[in-house]
């Protein structure tokens, strides 16, 4: 009888730790205090390691423990890499690849046969992410937008922007750009053909937003996006909010051939990315989640992460 109770306890701590874990790999480790320690991503055995090549990241900061350094954090308040300058190549790789994909429609068009951005930013995909997001935009007041890699505006044509004062659209590609302007400019709404990584090509606003960008970027570019956008410079962030959406794994399936922030060897490809782990550790809330059904499974969902400067 005492063996009997004996194995149902272990069993049950099982079973909790289970659920703890996958809660908090769930939730993006919110409010947990982050070491970069990447042993609690979602596991996957050697042969689905060999099938996805995936590698653990490790951040500056943990690799200065390993080799005896003490933690350096940057004078401008930066965390994870450096603010590398971006190169012409990089400018350009970017272009190419998001050029292409928009004139061949390579993620598919609307129900309509319009569109150029995926099934995921249909008007249909999005009405409860849109309904969350204006909700948002009363609530904080937001005056300015700033929408990095806003696409061709397919779904956020039917945002009601409320509140907001100035909207500015910044994506790689020119001509996604010049037929925003001809459909969707206003007084109080421009759209920029510039790189997104770059530092000085996003201006400051109330919100800045990024929905599906940053999963088609390679680590290194993400990075660069992170340091020159969402940490601090001379102790201050050029934002009050922001809104990184990406596809992520669904850990609450504890599906075991879905790992989230593998990397990509160049720009438009496609992975899971929750930036609250590492590599990128990124304090960040999660602000809402609803289903990736181009995939037609439940491995993958689509997760709103918000940051909140305004708290920094």
């Amino acid at each position: 009888m005492e063996a009997r109770s004996a194995v149902l306890l272990f069993l049950a701590a099982v079973v909790l730790v289970i659920f703890i874990d996958a809660s908090l790999l769930r939730q993006g480790w919110t409010g947990l205090n982050y070491n970069c320690d990447c042993s609690r991503l979602v596991r996957v055995d050697a042969n689905d390691q060999d099938l996805y090549n995936f590698t653990c990241p490790v951040c500056p900061q943990q690799q200065q423990q390993q080799n005896g350094q003490p933690v350096q954090q940057p004078s401008d308040g930066t965390s994870g890499a450096d603010q590398a300058a971006i190169k012409p190549e990089e400018t350009n790789a970017l272009r190419g690849a998001f050029s292409f994909i928009y004139s061949s429609a390579a993620w598919g068009r609307n129900k309509d046969g319009k569109g150029h951005s995926g099934a995921g930013s249909t008007k249909e995909a999005t009405d409860n992410f849109r309904l969350q997001l204006e909700d948002f935009l009363r609530q904080k007041d937001i005056k300015s937008v700033v929408d990095a890699g806003c696409g061709d505006w397919e779904w956020t044509q039917f945002v009601d922007w409320g509140p907001v004062e100035q909207y500015t659209g910044v994506d790689v590609v020119p001509s996604v750009i010049a037929r925003n302007q001809e459909l969707h400019a206003a007084h109080n709404r421009t759209f920029h053909a510039r790189s997104i990584l770059e530092k000085d090509n996003l201006p400051p606003a109330d919100l800045l937003m990024s929905k599906d960008v940053l999963q088609h970027l390679p680590t290194p570019m993400v990075h660069q996006f992170v340091a020159n956008h969402l940490t601090a410079h001379d102790g201050r962030y050029k934002y009050k909010y922001a809104l990184m959406t990406n596809d992520r794994c669904n850990v609450t399936t504890l599906h075991r051939k879905c790992v989230d922030n593998r990397d990509l060897g160049k720009p438009g490809g496609w992975r899971e990315v929750n930036l609250a782990l590492p590599p990128f550790c990124l304090p960040a809330f999660e602000f809402y989640r609803w289903p990736n059904h181009w995939w037609g499974d439940n491995e993958r969902e689509k997760v709103t992460l918000l940051m909140d400067f305004t708290r920094a």
